[in-house]
């Protein structure tokens, strides 16, 4: 695998930039013996998997999919331009699909529905590359590369032209060139059903929710796990606006639904726990333990920056959004004018 990786690298097939990370599968069938490889490590993974068929999805997954159906002697299927699946297989079939690249997952959740409608029932999804953002529940993944094995084979080999921040602020970039959005969602809202409902209106455009869980009704560690559930489906990051000052009176366990709890204590000991500053006292040292800053006060942090919350037109005005990592808009500002304005 990490030779594969680096001389993928070497063809610009994985290009780093800065502190982000691309892969171009497209390029990868001008060199057979790179796809020999790829087929090489599928072929690993299937061996010990009960399937009937084989169905390749994207350009270099179908080239690796006619590979191994020979090669194994499973029948493949094609899904044709009429959205219908040609080939052999029965009604208790057990497919495998593969394919070349897993960002939000929406697509490839489609494509389940899709065959699902023609009685293909996908037992294992194998990723060419995965950008570890999304997880499938009830589907068991096998990713071949990897966002994260990658970025830690080239860290081990000196080959990042920055050091990387936390793996939180990774994911938070990567939601950000995905969605094309900046935006975070400050939900005043005090009803569960009333946050599920706006949510579930506004996800597409945003990339953090932030919500103050002891300000929610009758607030319980299910209601969190629904928020985290949201959280998969759409892919944003949770903020948890406690403003914790210590962690003496407060069981983390029932907070690992959030990616992120507030904190005002610019020493607290995090124990763990992703802790995102409240700057309001203009510190300019910045424990590096936290995972960001939220404020429009200067700092030296390296972590993920999120302005304070905007609520009107002026508050917008007074602030340079490409100074920041997320803008914070109040539910009763939040609108397809104000997102696209933030994000233009």
């Amino acid at each position: 695998m990490e030779n594969l990786t680096l001389e993928l690298l070497k063809q610009k097939i994985i290009s780093v930039e800065n502190t982000d990370i691309s892969i171009n599968l497209k390029k990868i069938i001008a060199y057979p013996y790179l796809i020999n490889q790829l087929v090489k490590l599928v072929n690993e993974r299937c061996k010990t998997l009960e399937i009937t068929n084989i169905l390749g999805y994207n350009l270099v997954s179908k080239h690796i999919a006619s590979i191994l159906s020979f090669s194994s002697n499973i029948p493949i299927l094609i899904l044709n331009q009429k959205r219908l699946v040609e080939g052999s297989f029965t009604d208790d079939n057990k497919t495998i699909l593969i394919v070349d690249k897993l960002e939000t997952g929406k697509s490839v959740l489609n494509l389940l529905s899709i065959l699902y409608a023609n009685k293909v029932y996908v037992e294992y999804i194998i990723s060419i590359y995965d950008t570890n953002i999304t997880k499938f529940t009830d589907k068991k993944l096998i990713s071949i590369l990897s966002y994260n094995y990658i970025t830690s084979l080239l860290d081990k080999k000196n080959l990042l032209t920055e050091n990387f921040d936390t793996q939180l602020k990774q994911k938070l970039n990567r939601l950000i060139s995905i969605k094309n959005s900046k935006v975070g969602y400050n939900c005043k809202l005090t009803n569960i059903k009333d946050i599920v409902r706006e949510v579930d209106n506004i996800s597409k455009k945003i990339v953090v929710l932030k919500i103050c869980s002891s300000k929610i009704e009758n607030f319980t560690l299910n209601y969190g796990i629904a928020l985290r559930k949201l959280a998969n489906t759409y892919n944003f990051l949770i903020i948890d606006d406690l403003g914790t000052y210590n962690l003496d009176h407060l069981n983390i366990n029932n907070y690992k639904w959030a990616d992120i709890i507030t904190t005002y204590n610019p020493n607290i000991i995090s124990n763990g726990v992703n802790f995102i500053l409240i700057n309001d006292k203009n510190s300019d040292n910045i424990n590096r333990n936290f995972v960001g800053v939220i404020g429009n006060k200067s700092s030296n942090t390296q972590g993920i920056k999120i302005c304070n919350d905007i609520s009107n037109v002026d508050d917008l005005k007074k602030i340079n959004t490409k100074n920041y990592n997320i803008i914070m808009i109040d539910s009763n500002f939040i609108n397809e004018k104000i997102i696209n304005y933030v994000n233009k």
